[in-house]
């Protein structure tokens, strides 16, 4: 019989973001007992059990997967958020991510991935510079000139699992991480104030960290923008277009370039195309129009649909023969959260399926 994983009442309580005291409330098990259970030294009985997956929402089973538990802050992740982020809002955000993970593997028993294009590591000093990597990268991929057309499509040709989140904060955009023997995996943030401009600029910026940071730099975040900025708009093919920044010419090219106005003016001065002091002149002007806060509506880009993990649900639904409630019981889930999260939208289309296999929750 399998152990309980105190590891996974812990992931469960923060993907829920539920403190101990809250659970103590809910189960009206005292919270010293929550506490030992957490940390492995008293395991709860049948009835204790029972409460907890109650009031977390969870089915018992899920604490007894032996799936290995990446902690708070580990050096796999990397995520854009502000400094005053939360920390329980930033455990829980990584807790989804764990929990997602976990579930990926699980649909991966039945699936593989054939990637037309392995993502590969690539180190800053290696390649000399952000910009050198990302310029392999798109070649790597095949990008034709001009704009990436479609940044998720290419993102998940090379076998890296999208799914989108409403994180309910606009504190953070991503998270992702890349464990060695699993597919590289991005949670990317889907709340109402995200547009496809920041979600692209967001995912380019995850995808930078995923190839250039096996662990954590000082630098990490300028390179990996540094990355997002030669990868959506290659200096040798947008310099000439950014010697006019005047508003009118912005909107034009975030319309060609799907990035945001801001984007570009910070690419403008990047490349030299700009001067300081007029940089400064349009910074302001944005200011007094709050583009900083939110570029005119009518300029909005659709936020892409990543379809990789959505074919992956299909195939166990359409090939395999899944009901909502075996799906729900792969990934430990009730069947309504797992329809809402996981209910299938796309075709498998680059799957392939091996013998089918059972795996009881």
């Amino acid at each position: 019989m399998p152990n309980f994983n105190a590891g996974l009442l812990t992931l469960a309580r923060e993907s829920r973001e539920v403190s101990q005291s809250d659970l103590s409330l809910t189960t009206k098990i005292p919270q010293t007992l929550i506490s030992r259970f957490e940390a492995g030294i008293t395991e709860p009985n049948d009835d204790q059990i029972s409460l907890i997956a109650n009031a977390l929402e969870y089915p018992r089973g899920l604490f007894f997967q032996e799936d290995r538990i990446f902690g708070f802050n580990a050096s796999v992740f990397f995520h854009r958020k502000r400094a005053d982020m939360p920390a329980k809002t930033l455990r829980r955000i990584h807790a989804v991510l764990n929990l997602t993970r976990m579930r990926v593997n699980r649909l991966m028993l039945a699936a593989s991935i054939s990637p037309e294009f392995e993502l590969m590591r690539m180190s800053v000093e290696d390649f000399g510079s952000p910009e050198n990597i990302a310029r392999h990268v798109r070649a790597q991929l095949h990008l034709p000139m001009g704009p990436v057309n479609n940044l998720t499509a290419a993102v998940e040709d090379v076998g890296v699992i999208i799914v989108t989140h409403k994180f309910g904060s606009r504190r953070t955009d991503a998270v992702s991480e890349w464990i060695p023997g699993h597919q590289p995996l991005v949670l990317m943030n889907v709340d109402d104030c995200v547009g496809g401009d920041r979600y692209r600029w967001t995912l380019a910026h995850e995808l930078g960290h995923l190839i250039m940071h096996a662990f954590p730099s000082e630098k990490m975040e300028e390179e990996a923008n540094r990355f997002a900025s030669e990868f959506l708009m290659p200096e040798s093919e947008i310099r000439h277009q950014l010697r006019n920044v005047r508003l009118a010419h912005l909107a034009l090219l975030k319309g060609i370039w799907k990035v945001s106005m801001g984007a570009l003016l910070e690419r403008a001065k990047q490349l030299g195309t700009i001067n300081a002091t007029q940089h400064r002149y349009m910074r302001i002007k944005f200011g007094k129009l709050h583009y900083n806060m939110r570029e005119p509506a009518e300029l909005d880009i659709p936020v892409e649909k990543p379809t990789l993990l959505g074919g992956l649900v299909n195939a166990h639904i359409r090939e395999l023969h899944y009901g909502v409630t075996d799906l729900a019981q792969l990934l430990s889930l009730f069947p309504d959260e797992c329809a809402k999260l996981y209910a299938p939208e796309f075709s498998n289309q680059g799957l392939r399926l091996m013998r089918p296999t059972t795996l009881m929750a």
